[in-house]
């Protein structure tokens, strides 16, 4: 029984190459690689509650009153420096 030969008959530059298939693990790689990007294509671009960075720059230009209320408070009990 002859051993088949799995060298490709194309030929560049000298070199042949070997006829190997893809192994199964990057097929499943690339499988799911095509169904997250479906899912992903649909959470933020038809998903009406998914941030965007307009929503996101808008956001970040509204005063957080929280974060800085206390200093204000404290500015209007006290007394403003004098001047001599």
């Amino acid at each position: 029984m002859a051993v088949k030969d799995f060298l490709s008959d194309h030929e560049y530059d000298g070199i042949r190459e070997y006829d190997n298939p893809t192994p199964g693990w990057w097929h499943a790689i690339f499988i799911a690689t095509i169904a997250f990007s479906f899912f992903y294509f649909v959470y933020w671009e038809m998903n009406p509650r998914a941030s965007t960075p307009q929503s996101r720059w808008a956001a970040a230009q509204t005063p957080n009153t929280n974060e800085f209320s206390a200093p204000s408070a404290i500015s209007r009990t006290t007394k403003p420096p004098s001047s001599r």
